[in-house]
């Protein structure tokens, strides 16, 4: 199985502040919400996943409905929508 991760850093020469582990295909999407306390990431695996920022782990996956290409936060971070190939 292919580990994929995502690498938070502030530029190329700076070492990565965070790495995210756990899609098993391309990341396609990332969103933070307006408070950055949370971001979400959507990709190949058909998966959505949310991460805590203060503790750095995911605290929801939701998937399976085709490769996710874009993610966007409700201004308010109570909804996340997503657009994806794949079934409803």
């Amino acid at each position: 199985m292919t580990r994929m991760f995502i690498k938070f850093s502030q530029s190329k020469s700076v070492p990565s502040i965070k790495i995210l582990e756990g899609h098993t295909n391309y990341v396609y999407s990332l969103a933070w919400n307006q408070t950055s306390t949370q971001r979400a990431s959507g990709g190949g695996d058909g998966n959505i996943k949310t991460w805590d920022t203060a503790s750095w782990t995911c605290t929801n996956t939701f998937g399976g409905k085709g490769v996710v290409w874009s993610l966007a936060w409700h201004h308010d971070a109570t909804h996340l929508a997503s657009a994806h190939n794949g079934r409803k």
